[in-house]
């Protein structure tokens, strides 16, 4: 009988000897291989890139005048729910550079998917830090300041000043730094603004005169009714 050229050499060990031989070789299920931890940076890039999808969605259908479909809800919904698991506060700060910073609307227009999450993510981290940062609040609106045109907007910026005590202050004390001109309307509103919050207080503690006792209505119960 001519042998199979195929066959293996004969090592001495049946079918049954082979599974015990590697029986020894199946993996423990105790020793798995560890699981890496998701990229934090990756998973903001992917939660902005959805939530900015969504967001243009609704807001092509507003430029149209056209009904927001349901389904389009639910996808912003959604979209802004997860962003905000990864990031709370994360919308907030993109509508406020959205609001401020031409690029960013840009960006937000003209890119597409995974590059788009990029850019506003960047922009989202940049927003924080302006947010904790007096004087890149500053720089902001002394930007947003010199390009004012009307009396409205002017007094629009005024409240958004009186709110911010900390960059008030920082505009009165290194003003000429931020470009801050001694006498001008802006300097003269900052003192302004200095000079209410001061008398604020002071007045809420002003002693008020006492109302006078009202009489008492006689309602028929003192007579045994």
């Amino acid at each position: 009988m001519d042998e199979d050229p195929f066959a293996g050499p004969d090592l001495g060990v049946s079918a049954k000897g082979q599974d015990d031989a590697f029986a020894s070789l199946r993996l423990n299920p105790d020793r798995r291989l560890p699981v890496a931890a998701p990229d934090p940076q990756e998973l903001l890039e992917r939660a902005v890139a959805r939530y900015a999808q969504a967001f243009l969605a609704i807001g092509r259908m507003h430029e149209a005048r056209l009904p927001v479909l349901t389904h389009q809800e639910q996808s912003l919904d959604r979209a802004t729910k997860a962003l905000e698991r990864v990031r709370p506060g994360a919308i907030d700060d993109l509508l406020m550079a959205l609001r401020h910073e031409a690029d960013v609307r840009t960006a937000l227009l003209t890119l597409e998917g995974a590059e788009r999450g990029a850019v506003l993510t960047q922009t989202i981290l940049q927003e924080a830090r302006i947010r904790r940062s007096p004087g890149l609040r500053a720089q902001r609106f002394m930007r947003v300041w010199e390009g004012l045109e009307t009396v409205q907007a002017r007094d629009e910026a005024r409240v958004q000043l009186g709110k911010d005590a900390e960059m008030r202050s920082l505009l009165r004390r290194k003003g000429a730094s931020f470009g801050v001109t001694p006498g001008s309307v802006l300097n003269l509103s900052i003192r302004a603004l200095d000079v209410r919050q001061k008398r604020a207080p002071r007045l809420g503690h002003e002693r008020r005169p006492e109302a006078e006792p009202e009489p008492e209505r006689d309602t028929g119960w003192s007579r045994g009714r």
